[in-house]
Parts: C-alpha cells; sequence; structure tokens
C-alpha cells in the first residue's frame, strides 16, 4: 500500500518512522505500520483500494490532495479500526459523498481546505458524535 500511495506521487508515515515518507527507498526495509497517508490528485481511491486501506490496523489518518472521491470508496472505510481523521485538499465534495463520510461515526476530526462546501454540509457535521476538531480554510459556497 506505501508503495502504491508514493508512485501515485503521495507521501505516507509509518508507526515510529521519521515523517512524512516520499520516496519508496525510504521506507523501511523491515515490516511496517501506516498510520497516515496523503492520495495526491493524481490517484483515485477506488472501493478495492479503500477496503484495503480499511484493513490497516494502524491507519489513523487519510488525506485527500484534490480529485474525486466516491461515496462507495467513502463507505469502504467504516471497517476501518483506528481512523479518526479524514482531511481533504482542493476536492469537490458531492452530496453522496458527504453522505457517505458522515457514516464514519469514529471520526474525531475533519479537515476541508478549499472544497467549497456548503453551509448545509457543515450545519450537518453534528452528526459525526465523535468529532471535536472541523477546520474549514478557504471554503466559500
Amino acid at each position: 500500500m506505501a508503495e502504491w500511495v508514493i508512485a501515485g506521487g503521495g507521501e505516507v508515515s509509518i508507526l515510529k518512522g521519521p515523517g512524512q515518507i516520499r520516496n519508496v527507498a525510504d521506507l523501511p526495509a523491515q515490516p511496517f505500520q501506516l498510520v497516515s497517508f496523503t492520495l495526491s490528485k493524481n490517484q483515485q481511491l477506488t472501493p478495492a483500494d479503500a477496503r484495503r486501506v480499511a484493513t490497516l490496523s494502524r491507519l489513523e489518518v487519510l488525506r485527500f490532495s484534490g480529485g474525486d472521491i466516491t461515496p462507495q470508496a467513502i463507505a469502504q472505510l467504516r471497517t476501518a479500526p483506528r481512523l479518526r481523521s479524514l482531511e481533504f485538499s482542493g476536492n469537490k465534495i458531492q452530496p453522496d459523498t458527504f453522505d457517505a463520510i458522515l457514516t464514519l461515526k469514529r471520526l474525531t476530526r475533519v479537515a476541508f481546505v478549499s472544497c467549497g462546501l456548503p453551509d448545509a454540509y457543515v450545519a450537518r457535521l453534528g452528526e459525526l458524535s465523535n468529532l471535536y476538531e472541523i477546520k474549514l480554510y478557504g471554503d466559500q459556497a
């Protein structure tokens, strides 16, 4: 999974790692666990990819930097055991995708940067009962 993220222009963080890793050559040779990663605008998270992501036992943070995100892919993340934070930057969030985000009840943090999130969406974030941090930057609907 880490190689796929990096090959597509994204970056990963690993448990007890050095911070953001942007080159496959910088990944450790021994087994490691992903704790966060960022998908670039060139990467599409398919439902099949999201099912694989949901099996990552230590993944806590998932970032999307541009690109389209389908509700079917988001729905697959419901079973991710430690996923607590979703961050979107420059993504166009469609109504059905936003509805899928609201099914991720374990989220404690969301961020929407330059996503053009309408006020009606922001008002619905209260449906995420565990949410304690919301970041909105550059959003004007």
